[in-house]
């Protein structure tokens, strides 16, 4: 452990010693088990929230999950932003359905975006936006496009942030594939607006999600979307795409077949319905108010 993070550990018990707060709010995994730990006693309002699913025990050899579980029950309420993620919390871990309560992810404004539609192009575009991580597939999804057979011509744009130098891997594939005509790799600082109004439609091929701001951002945006079925993918779909099963690459090509041969005006209304229905910014706001009321 480094210096700094041994004092930081110090500062935040002096912290929890010090402070007159009425409520705790723990956001990640490390935060959580460390403040919950210290605070456990307390007869405080406590709030954890959990963001994503719990794969990320793996690493720990399940001893995080352990621990987690025993501080759920001394938690007097539990934040996720999916119903994927409430299911895991009651089937695997035990929390009680009533003590959970589900506040989908903000957008970025409260005015839904229409998406202009375009003049005919000479190529048809679509995007994935997803940093440069193992889970996220992008080398899946290369491999899905290089098998793509139709009369159209199509560009891929790719935006993310390397991690741990995958971007290159993900660039020797496309060279590889010999799809460096159709798959571009944009750079993650641009205005990313401007790469939504480009694009035609959104597809991930990500193996896990919690609640995916791609998707969210897609929708936003009046985009059709394809995805695989993982995690809370499904809240985010309702006639505006297709929801793939997990993993399944043949109907995942398919189905960008379909996108890249169809008429996608129905499909980006309902993705503009969607998000007007589920992920409404006041509302989620006073959730989030009413949680913090003692």
């Amino acid at each position: 452990m480094g210096k700094n993070k041994f004092f930081s550990i110090f500062r935040f018990i002096f912290f929890l010693i010090v402070n007159k707060t009425d409520i705790y709010h723990f956001f990640l995994p490390k935060s959580y088990i460390l403040g919950g730990l210290l605070t456990i006693l307390s007869k405080k309002k406590k709030i954890m929230s959990r963001r994503s699913l719990n794969k990320y025990h793996k690493k720990y050899f399940f001893i995080s999950l352990f621990i987690e579980k025993i501080l759920h029950t001394h938690m007097d309420l539990i934040l996720t932003n999916s119903t994927a993620i409430k299911d895991q919390l009651v089937n695997r871990e035990g929390v009680r359905n009533n003590k959970i309560k589900v506040i989908p992810n903000f957008i970025t404004s409260l005015n839904i975006k229409k998406k202009k539609l375009k003049n005919k192009s000479k190529f048809i575009k679509f995007g994935y936006v997803a940093n440069f991580i193992p889970y996220k597939n992008h080398l899946n999804l290369l491999s899905i496009c290089s098998k793509i057979d139709i009369n159209k011509k199509w560009k891929l744009l790719l935006v993310g942030s390397d991690v741990n130098g995958y971007r290159n891997i993900v660039k020797k594939e496309i060279f590889k594939l010999g799809l460096s005509e159709n798959v571009l790799l944009i750079d993650p600082k641009r205005e990313i607006d401007k790469f939504y109004n480009e694009i035609d439609f959104s597809v991930s091929t990500s193996s896990e999600e919690g609640s995916s701001n791609f998707l969210l951002e897609s929708i936003f945006h009046g985009l059709p979307i394809i995805a695989f079925d993982v995690g809370g993918n499904k809240d985010f779909f309702d006639k505006n795409g297709f929801l793939v099963p997990a993993c399944d690459n043949s109907i995942m090509k398919k189905k960008i077949e379909c996108m890249l041969t169809s008429k996608l005006d129905k499909f980006k209304e309902n993705s503009l319905k969607v998000c007007k229905s589920k992920f409404n910014n006041k509302k989620n706001l006073k959730l989030y108010i009413s949680s913090y009321r003692l």
